[in-house]
C-alpha cells in the first residue's frame, strides 16, 4: 500500500467518527483548531495528517490517538494483504 491509500484510509476513519459524533467539520474545527480545509483534505486522502493535528482531532473526537492508528494500520495491513492475494 502507498502513502496515498494510507492517507485515504486514516481520512475516511476520521470522517466515519466525525459523522458518528454527528460533528460537522465547523464543529470539529472548533474542538481542535485544525482549520476545516485542512480537515477535508485530510478527510479526503488528499493530505497527510501530521501529527500534531492527528493528536488534536482524535482529542477532539474523543478517541485515543494509538488505539486510532492501530486500528487504522490493521485496515491498511488488511487491505494491503488483500492485494497482494490477487
Amino acid at each position: 500500500m502507498d502513502n496515498k491509500q494510507a492517507n485515504a484510509v486514516i481520512g475516511a476513519n476520521l470522517r466515519g467518527l466525525r459523522g458518528k459524533r454527528g460533528y460537522s467539520r465547523e464543529k470539529l474545527h472548533d474542538l481542535s483548531g485544525v482549520p476545516v480545509i485542512t480537515i477535508r483534505r485530510i478527510e479526503g486522502g488528499l493530505r497527510a495528517a501530521p501529527v500534531d493535528v492527528l493528536l488534536e482531532l482524535c482529542k477532539a473526537l474523543g478517541v485515543n490517538a494509538g488505539d486510532f492508528l492501530n486500528a487504522a494500520q490493521a485496515e491498511i495491513e488488511q487491505v494491503t494483504s488483500a492485494q497482494a492475494g490477487e
